[in-house]
């Protein structure tokens, strides 16, 4: 009984404690076992943010996939994906010449912004899929 009601109580500490930590909400660095994927340079497409929507392993290069933009939400302005390879022997990400390698293509279903990204590798072939808007409505201020 005695050992039941600690692990009731440690439980219940835990939960306060997750449950009522902070939200991090700002993060200009993407960091993945240590290695810094800086956002781009002012005016860039992705010079305020990024976020992670893939790594990728194609049996001889990790690629990673993500999402980046020039203001925190994608609703704010128009989000695009980045394509970046593992270096092994500097253990750094390569940003690839083409970046972004996926945009919104105005007059299309993805005319406006992309938020959400999912990358396999298979066959030989990348698939990715995604998630984007023609447009957003203008809010109320």
């Amino acid at each position: 009984m005695k050992l039941q009601g600690i692990l009731v109580s440690a439980c219940v500490a835990m939960f306060a404690v997750v449950g009522g930590a902070p939200v991090a909400l700002a993060q200009v660095d993407w960091t993945w076992q240590a290695m810094v994927v800086p956002s781009g340079e002012p005016g860039t497409w992705d010079s305020y943010v990024h976020r992670l929507g893939n790594i990728v392993f194609d049996g001889t290069t990790y690629h990673m996939f993500l999402l980046g933009g020039q203001t925190w939400l994608p609703w704010d302005s128009a989000w695009a994906v980045g394509h970046w390879t593992l270096n092994p022997l500097t253990q750094e990400w390569d940003e690839d010449d083409a970046n972004p390698v996926l945009s919104p293509e105005p007059g299309h279903w993805d005319g406006f912004t992309i938020w959400d990204l999912a990358v396999l590798y298979e066959g030989g072939v990348f698939k990715m899929w995604y998630g984007a808007a023609a447009a957003f409505p203008v809010r109320a201020v």
